[in-house]
Parts: C-alpha cells; sequence; structure tokens
C-alpha cells in the first residue's frame, strides 16, 4: 500500500493519505457526524465513553482540547479519517503522546456504516508508517477489548 505523507509538521495541517482514505485534522464540518458516530452505541460498545452522553457539546469540548496540539508529550491529538475522493468523515484516529517523547498509544473510531470495509486497518497502517518513519517514535501500543473480535482480526 502507497503512503504520501507530507512533512512532518506541528499539526500536520495537510495531513496523509492512503489509496482510499485522507487522516487530516478535523474541521468544524466534521462536528455533527463526529458526534452522531460517538453516539451510536454500537460504535462507543468497546471505547471509554457514554454514548447515551455523547452531545454536540461534548463534541466541541474534544475539538477544542484534542485537536490542538501535536507531537507534545503528555497530550493526546485526534485526527479524522476521511474518504479520499469525497472528504466523507468516516472515524478518527486518537494519538496519546507520552512523557518520553519516544514512545505513542493510538486508537481509532469508524462510523458503524464505514466498518468492515478495511478502513480501520488502513488507516493505523498509515498512522504507524507516519509515527515510525516522519516522527521517529520508537514505540507504538494500542489495546483492545477481547470481545472486539472485529477489531483484533481486521
Amino acid at each position: 500500500m502507497a503512503h504520501v505523507f507530507d512533512r512532518a509538521q506541528d499539526p500536520p495541517s495537510a495531513g496523509f493519505a492512503t489509496e482510499r482514505l485522507r487522516l487530516r485534522p478535523f474541521a468544524e464540518k466534521d462536528l455533527e457526524s463526529f458526534a452522531a458516530y460517538r453516539r451510536d452505541p454500537e460504535v462507543a460498545r468497546f471505547q471509554s465513553w457514554d454514548a447515551e452522553a455523547y452531545t454536540l457539546e461534548k463534541a466541541k469540548q474534544l475539538f477544542e482540547t484534542s485537536c490542538q496540539e501535536f507531537n507534545v508529550p503528555g497530550t493526546w491529538y485526534q485526527m479524522a479519517v476521511a474518504d479520499a475522493e469525497t472528504d466523507e468523515l468516516v472515524g478518527d484516529c486518537a494519538i496519546h503522546f507520552l512523557e518520553d517523547g519516544q514512545q505513542v498509544e493510538i486508537g481509532y473510531t469508524l462510523a458503524r456504516e464505514h466498518q468492515g470495509k478495511g478502513f480501520a486497518r488502513e488507516a493505523v497502517d498509515s498512522l504507524v508508517h507516519f509515527l515510525f518513519f516522519v516522527l521517529k517514535k520508537r514505540r507504538i501500543a494500542a489495546t483492545t477489548d477481547v470481545l472486539n473480535a472485529r477489531s483484533v482480526t481486521g
């Protein structure tokens, strides 16, 4: 799979792309779609948030707090995962820059209608390449619930 990386910026304002996806900073236009899939109980099932409590205001707060500081130890950075052709939001990836500056934890979420198409694997593969080869991180960690078989098997 070809990966197209723009130079390592703080934050990566141009984002980076795969054949079908573009990982990019969130935009105002993403807010309603983002809040909608995070309110979906099936999407939230294996996540740390309460779907019923995920309001548009909560989504705005996340945009304000987790979409600003990039590659800063001790912070989280949230990126949009969008369709490369239409720019439609399909999900998001999160990067937790750990305190030592060499390690990150990653996570991802896809809207239900975009699951089962290989988008998560494609987005994570691109993100991992970016983190290792552009940002020169030494370790990347991700965890999943053992009951989340689709996430484990791809």
